[in-house]
């Protein structure tokens, strides 16, 4: 094996050694301007069955499976590896939220196909007590550098964000996202659509991150584009 090759599969573990904290790959799929969802919230499906179990195959190579509190809002996803191969034990599934958001037994993250998390900033104590009476442990926090840290803690060094643009945005922004997988779906959205980076975004192209290392492929109709985040701001 080359000695990129090695490094691209052993990054988790070397961005520990190296840095202190895990791997952070952030994935999404996308219209081709760039688009998460229409301006009403609908995002299911943009890309096709194709993109949708390589999206999978990433999954099933992750430690932790993130996204925000809108997207539980949105798409109250499952969050577990389905239809490939996985690794024992799943993944955890995480929330990040400003607010714990209020319990309902129709939250698919509290279904008990996997361990499930919820980091939030205020937590009401019976909204607490309704999760963490469903399984779902609730965690306090204050910036995301501290949730990626605990994680990191536990052995958690491959972390998959998947949305929505505002966490994937405010990681841009704090530079900790490491690596991108776009799924781009030959789709125009257009409008009040929801952007990819939903933060404060770069100020000039000049200190834009970049990407680097790209490898793409076709998955069926769509496009996936792989590489690792250059910062240069």
């Amino acid at each position: 094996m080359l000695a990129g090759e090695a490094a691209a599969l052993n990054r988790p573990f070397l961005s520990w050694v190296q840095r202190g904290r895990p791997w952070v790959l952030a994935k999404a799929a996308v219209s081709v301007d760039g688009m998460l969802a229409t301006g009403g919230g609908e995002s299911q499906w943009i890309t096709g069955a194709s993109a949708r179990r390589a999206a999978h195959r990433l999954r099933a190579e992750a430690d932790a499976i993130i996204v925000g509190a809108g997207t539980l809002r949105a798409d109250n996803p499952q969050l577990t590896v389905r239809g490939v191969a996985r690794r024992a034990p799943p993944p955890l599934r995480v929330v990040i939220a400003r607010t714990l958001p209020a319990f309902s037994p129709h939250w698919r993250i509290a279904d008990g196909q996997a361990p499930s998390r919820i980091y939030a900033m205020e937590i009401p104590e019976h909204e607490a007590r309704a999760w963490t009476q469903a399984g779902v442990e609730v965690k306090p926090f204050r910036t995301l550098p501290e949730v990626i840290a605990d994680l990191g803690r536990e052995g958690r060094l491959a972390l998959m964000v998947e949305g929505g643009g505002k966490l994937i945005g405010a990681l841009l922004d704090a530079q900790l996202v490491d690596e991108m997988v776009l799924f781009v779906a030959p789709i125009l959205i257009g409008g009040r659509g929801r952007p990819l980076w939903d933060g404060v975004g770069a100020g000039h192209l000049g200190t834009a991150p970049r990407l680097t290392e790209i490898r793409h492929r076709r998955c069926g109709a769509d496009l996936m584009i792989r590489g690792l985040v250059a910062y240069t701001g």
